[in-house]
């Protein structure tokens, strides 16, 4: 079962496209989509389908409601449900990669990862994926203020997909097929001076320099008339640069293109590493492979700020040496108030892509499966920093005895 709210509220199965009852109750099933495993309260369930007014009888349509996208669920096949939660509330119980809006989400965290590895390639196949999941406007068929403001949040997630696709998209040489786009994408757009600076730079590229100026000279004369803002300096210098053709923003060839070993992820360490001798020099002789009853796992927690992450960083890169089948670094989120936790499929896939894998399963059992037959038999580095908690790691970590996992955490 899928459920769709990039676009249209719709439930789909086996191909097919299953109509969900009037708006309210489309309402009702998109919030709870928005958050699957979460439970909803009564209260705010109401004051998002009826835009903050409760009128009467509002509880007892909210139960009916409830009840024919439970008989609607029911019909289509047992992946989902809606429980009551008490004292007052509903939770929808699906698999997130069933719902169309973290399916795009994890893509793009994906992308990110597999990017920073050095495989365009592949993250620009995550990113397109991630593009094919959206329908038109989020939420299209819903009214109201709730809808409006997930909308519009949602809209620029999609919009922040679509830049890092084009980025992508011009390091592999692709400007002269983003022009068109690029032209519609700043119509759409026209405040947005990274789109701008995209268009200008694709037009160079493709060695349209007089476009590419006169791309310029639009944003900075709407810009002026409309809001009396000047363009940002990186558009001012993207015009300097090419009045006088400047000739690196040209596109280096793929041959010569230097791209990092998608095995050797770690972030840079520190050069002046001060304080923490000892501890560092315990978890060194520690985590040596060639030390009897060495672990296989080790936590590093403690309060915010106080360089959990740049301590694993530097003992990863004291110990790169002795795993030289791969030092892999995995940001899980965990601990991030703006972004959502990395879900545990979407972080094999990453891990899996770094030991250069393709064609990674769907479901998190495999993967898991997949990844530790990967480090059976390697000697592999893993930092997982930012982890949440038990449940979002457990499937991440390997009892090969060659391989280490550092784990930061709260």
């Amino acid at each position: 079962m899928e459920f769709r709210i990039l676009g249209p509220v719709e439930l789909w199965s086996d191909g097919r496209r299953h109509a969900v009852g009037r708006a309210k109750e489309r309402c009702v099933l998109a919030i709870l989509a928005q958050t699957p495993g979460v439970p909803v309260s009564m209260e705010k369930l109401i004051n998002w389908v009826w835009d903050g007014v409760e009128p009467p009888g509002a509880r007892a349509n909210l139960h009916t409601y409830v009840s024919r996208l439970r008989a609607r669920l029911s019909g289509i096949g047992d992946e989902a449900t809606i429980e009551t939660f008490r004292p007052g509330g509903y939770v929808l119980r699906a698999d997130s990669t069933d719902i169309d809006l973290h399916r795009f989400r994890n893509l793009r965290r994906q992308a990110r990862a597999i990017a920073a590895s050095g495989d365009d390639e592949r993250a620009l196949e995550l990113l397109r994926g991630a593009d094919a999941l959206v329908h038109g406007r989020p939420l299209a068929d819903l009214p109201g203020e709730w809808a409006d403001g997930v909308r519009r949040a949602i809209e620029e997630e999609i919009l922040g997909a679509t830049l890092e696709r084009v980025e992508v998209e011009l390091r592999l040489g692709h400007h002269t097929d983003l022009v068109s786009e690029l032209l519609v994408l700043v119509e759409e757009h026209p405040y947005n001076e990274k789109l701008v600076e995209h268009l200008m730079k694709a037009l160079y590229r493709a060695g349209r320099h007089a476009d590419a100026l006169e791309v310029y000279h639009d944003a900075s004369h709407r810009l002026w008339k409309e809001l009396r803002a000047r363009p940002c300096p990186e558009l001012q210098e993207l015009q300097a640069r090419i009045l006088r053709r400047d000739r690196t923003l040209l596109p280096v060839p793929r041959a010569q293109a230097v791209v990092s070993d998608p095995r050797r992820t770690l972030p840079d360490d520190i050069r002046h590493f001060i304080g923490r001798e000892e501890e560092v020099r315990a978890l060194v002789e520690a985590a040596s492979p060639t030390r009897p009853g060495r672990p296989t796992v080790i936590a590093l927690d403690g309060m915010p700020g106080v360089g959990k992450t740049v301590l694993a960083v530097h003992l990863a890169h004291r110990l790169a040496e002795e795993y030289p089948d791969g030092q892999l670094y995995l940001d899980l989120h965990g601990l991030d108030a703006e972004q959502e936790a990395t879900a545990p499929a979407a972080a094999l896939d990453a891990l899996l892509r770094m030991l250069g894998i393709r064609g990674v399963p769907r479901s998190v059992e495999e993967r898991t499966a997949l990844w530790r037959a990967e480090l059976a038999g390697r000697r592999v580095l893993v930092v997982l920093d930012n982890a949440r908690g038990r449940d979002q790691v457990q499937p991440l970590l390997s009892a090969a005895p060659g391989c280490l996992t550092l784990i930061t955490s709260r």
